[in-house]
């Protein structure tokens, strides 16, 4: 049987399938490096670089190439001919290169360069307040975005650094982007604070919500009597002597991020029985 041969001149050169996506695992084209080393690899193989930018060339198809990767937000592609060029933006992006006859092969490129290291920000900051961030992850000339929320401001500053404003509780979610296109996550958590004197308390929450309780009655070391199970939370906990003197157990949790609306009662006890509740209605 025919088979359809699509190369590319890249580190490893590759075997393709033809038009009935037949592939012999066994067929491995080998070509020389720049050492003179000779190197193979089949078909759905592994290149690795440590640059930013990959260039190779397609050295025997029928034309008309086209290339799609894993994720659009991976890697820019771009073809001059034979040539093309990939704009690495994450890690690793899967390529597969076709021509006109519907040949095509696939492979995985892997990047090492420590600018394209994955990144995420989280930044939890009381209300009122701002906080300077400095961002190491890209090339820089930043740019950011605000995704969704209300609760914080962020914008960048002439030294390349984030400049967060938390303005009211609630979270605020971001997304940074560098001058290549890479992208990181900024998640701004303004949390509220509340003190538990007394065996009831109420509080009105919004949705998407961090809430901090100090349970500051009685003989401490707090349990919940039942773990709480509403929807309208989420990620209930007790840290045990959570302030900075160590003194004070906390009750924290998240409000539900979806437009929930309702009431739950969280049932507590200390270390001598005590009981008390905390009620959130969730506007």
């Amino acid at each position: 049987m025919r088979k359809a041969i699509l190369l590319l001149a890249i580190t490893f050169l590759f075997t393709a399938c033809s038009k009935d996506n037949i592939i012999d695992p066994d067929i491995d084209i080998p070509d020389i490096d720049d050492t003179g080393q000779v190197l193979k690899l089949s078909v759905n193989g592994y290149v690795t670089t440590d640059k930013l930018d990959f260039e190779f060339d397609i050295v025997n198809g029928n034309g008309e190439y086209e290339i799609t990767t894993s994720d659009e937000g991976a890697a820019k592609v771009t073809i001059d001919g034979n040539k093309v060029t990939v704009h690495l933006l994450t890690r690793e992006v899967s390529l597969t290169v076709s021509d006109k006859s519907d040949q095509s092969v696939s492979f995985t490129l892997v990047s090492t360069a420590k600018e394209l290291t994955p990144s995420s920000y989280s930044l939890l900051l009381p209300e009122n307040e701002t906080y300077v961030m400095d961002i190491e992850f890209g090339i820089g000339s930043y740019e950011i975005e605000t995704l969704k929320g209300v609760s914080a401001k962020a914008v960048v500053t002439k030294e390349d650094d984030i400049r967060v404003s938390a303005n009211t509780v609630g979270n605020t979610y971001f997304r940074i982007t560098d001058k290549r296109g890479s992208t990181a996550p900024l998640n701004v958590i303004v949390p509220s604070y509340y003190d538990l004197g007394n065996e009831n308390l109420k509080i009105t929450a919004i949705n998407d919500q961090r809430v901090s309780i100090a349970l500051k009655m009685n003989g401490g070391n707090w349990s919940f009597v039942n773990v709480p199970s509403s929807p309208l939370i989420i990620n209930p906990g007790i840290i045990l002597k959570g302030d900075i003197e160590k003194t004070t157990d906390y009750l924290q949790f998240d409000t539900q991020n979806d437009d929930m609306k309702g009431s739950t009662t969280i049932n507590l006890q200390d270390t001598m029985g005590n009981r008390a509740s905390v009620t959130v209605e969730v506007k």
